[in-house]
């Protein structure tokens, strides 16, 4: 997190998002608010917390066709 910096107009999507948790800090630090955050994720017991916090998720196996469009932009980070 010390590297990244503020762009409150950015998006953020978190490719395998969980809880959200790291999601949320991501976002603080870039300054990025709700409608900007977007998440993807396959285990619904996981990633309603991260619906609760404020990640637009759409479930999805990302071994599958990917949930967004093709020009989606955004700063992505993937947790494996």
């Amino acid at each position: 997190l010390e590297l990244v910096v503020q762009n409150n107009k950015g998006k953020i999507l978190d490719l395998g998002c969980d809880t959200g948790e790291w999601t949320m800090q991501l976002a603080n630090k870039m300054g990025v608010g709700k409608g900007h955050i977007f998440g993807v994720d396959l285990i619904k017991s996981r990633y309603e917390s991260a619906i609760n916090k404020g990640v637009e998720l759409k479930e999805s196996d990302l071994n599958n066709k990917f949930p967004y469009r093709d020009n989606f932009n955004a700063f992505t980070i993937g947790n494996l």
